[in-house]
């Protein structure tokens, strides 16, 4: 983007979706003056998704899995 591409370019270079790399910026950039940080973008994108994961209904020790256990022998 420093160099003047536009998104549409960097998302056909990268073979991704235009809004991808809009939502990537949108997302992951630093404040304008900064510009886009890759290594900063991965770092959040890293606390992103293992906050977003939910807890498994299937875990060890529960009723449902002593059940599912017991149907599928």
């Amino acid at each position: 983007m420093r160099e003047g591409h536009s998104i549409r370019s960097i998302a056909k270079y990268l073979g991704r979706a235009a809004t991808t790399i809009s939502w990537e910026l949108a997302r992951h950039a630093v404040p304008s003056h900064a510009g886009y940080d890759a290594s900063l973008a991965g770092f959040r994108a890293t606390l992103t998704r293992h906050r977003a994961r939910s807890q498994s209904k299937l875990r060890l020790g529960t009723p449902l899995f002593d059940l599912v256990t017991y149907l599928l022998r």
